[in-house]
């Protein structure tokens, strides 16, 4: 299954979001394969697009980057003609 999470980071977080993102990709819990990450200008700072095997271990992802980002999740869809 593949997630993309939107993130804006936190009033005051600034630099415990930049140091608690950059060993991310070291740092992944079993199941999680981040396929891409970007800054973003405009409402967002950050995207993350990654897999997950199910929606439990995509959310427990999530969950360890709320600390500093306010996130916001969705299940991608293969798209289909």
């Amino acid at each position: 299954m593949i997630f993309v999470t939107l993130c804006t980071v936190r009033s005051g977080k600034f630099e415990d979001a930049i140091k608690a993102t950059k060993g991310l990709p070291k740092a992944l819990p079993p199941g999680i394969k981040l396929k891409a990450r970007y800054s973003l200008f405009g409402r967002y700072d950050a995207i993350y697009i990654f897999e997950a095997p199910d929606e439990t271990t995509a959310t427990k992802f999530v969950r360890r980057l709320q600390d500093t980002l306010d996130t916001e999740t969705f299940l991608a869809v293969p798209w289909t003609e």
